[in-house]
């Protein structure tokens, strides 16, 4: 009778045995093609990292300077020039999340066309600030340096953007643009609201705060 026990014992073992075995098996068969997919996704991530690094190591330090400095990034603090390589590359991710069309940087006036603003328009993390000029426009040329300094304040919150009408006339048309400069201030491919005329800095900053659902609640 004990050996008979013994017996079934040893069997049920075996069967837990074979059962944690074809489990572990058929798991990892089913993580398998997951896993492989998120680890070449993840591979991909850090060579085209690593590509663009070794891109901006080309650079000379003046050159690295004045690529940050345009991002209004001080320059000051950094010592080596692989410091400056590094502080560009994060610049560089960021703004490829900051916009869809890659031309729109955060706290900078990004001069597009009309295909690159229906691009950003239906990217709906931040709100879109337009402003509709023409270079012939006084007094768009007098909210030109306004418009950058907005920009700058606003930073990440918002992309603030920049549409010659004459270059691009059926968008102005589409806009119904009547007047220059027209500010228009888009959310999720809707517009919000939109100003005639020419606005200081503070203006363009509080006319993006008061319009914006991002503000709402502040």
């Amino acid at each position: 009778a004990k050996e008979a026990m013994v017996i079934v014992a040893a069997r049920k073992s075996l069967v837990v045995v074979v059962v944690f075995v074809a489990s572990s098996f058929f798991g990892l068969q089913q993580e398998g093609p997951m896993f492989t997919a998120r680890t070449r996704r993840s591979s991909l991530r850090a060579s085209s990292s690593e590509e663009m690094r070794s891109e901006l190591r080309k650079l000379k330090s003046s050159e690295l300077k004045a690529e940050l400095i345009s991002r209004n990034i001080g320059t000051t603090t950094f010592l080596e020039k692989e410091e400056l390589v590094e502080a560009l590359a994060e610049a560089k991710v960021a703004e490829g999340k900051f916009c869809r069309s890659g031309v729109v940087r955060p706290g900078v006036v990004g001069e597009l066309t009309g295909a690159q603003l229906r691009v950003e328009l239906e990217d709906p993390s931040t709100p879109v600030l337009v402003d509709v000029y023409a270079t012939w426009c006084g007094p768009c040329q007098l909210m030109a340096p306004e418009l950058v300094k907005a920009a700058r304040t606003l930073g990440t919150t918002a992309r603030v953007v920049k549409v010659d009408a004459d270059l691009e006339p059926d968008l102005a048309s589409q806009l119904q643009v009547g007047g220059l400069p027209t500010v228009l201030l888009f959310h999720a491919n809707r517009e919000l609201h939109r100003i005639e005329g020419a606005l200081m800095a503070d203006g363009l900053v509080k006319f993006v705060k008061h319009f914006s659902p991002a503000y709402e609640q502040q």
